[in-house]
């Protein structure tokens, strides 16, 4: 989570629905909070995983060379 905090934040750029709320100030302290969402930080990881990792298949190429060699049998 990020915390930003602005002192002095100018009333008048503020959206009108807050400035409505807002009377006799012409600042205020603005503080504003993120968060993030974990499993969207997970699921990156994840595909920068199954990016990273060899394929747990052979390339057509691959299957054809052991076609050839006979190391298939037709059963």
């Amino acid at each position: 989570m990020n915390k930003i905090v602005l002192e002095g934040y100018p009333v008048d750029r503020l959206p009108e629905d807050i400035q409505r709320q807002i009377v006799d100030a012409n600042s205020v302290r603005l503080i504003v909070e993120t968060s993030v969402d974990p499993t969207h930080r997970l699921q990156a990881n994840l595909e920068d995983i199954f990016a990273a990792r060899q394929p747990p298949y052979l390339s057509a190429d691959e299957i054809m060379e052991e076609i050839h060699k006979g190391r298939y049998e037709n059963s």
